[in-house]
């Protein structure tokens, strides 16, 4: 019984450390696909190449959601870096 518990807290540890926002589009990547785990580690690696292209100016749009004035620039170059980055992932 102390394991089950054990194990509940990591788990529950490991999804509160994770970011929200690579869940959204990691969820929403794969929504797109017909499933499995090849399309999820497609869509970690599109998350993970995105963001490691992104500007400083554009994450941070980005982490608010894209809902200041001017953020609508960032919000389509995050869409066009997403789909190169899905690509190079595949």
């Amino acid at each position: 019984m102390k394991n089950i518990y054990l194990i509940l807290f990591t788990v529950l540890f490991l999804f509160s450390c994770s970011d929200p926002l690579e869940n959204e589009f990691v969820s929403a990547c794969v929504a797109e696909t017909p499933g499995g785990s090849t399309y999820v580690a497609i869509c970690e690696c599109a998350w993970e190449e995105t963001v490691s292209s992104l500007s400083s100016d554009e994450e941070e749009a980005m982490r608010r959601d894209f809902n200041e004035v001017g953020d609508q620039v960032h919000a389509i170059s995050f869409a066009v870096k997403s789909v190169e980055a899905a690509q190079n992932c595949y």
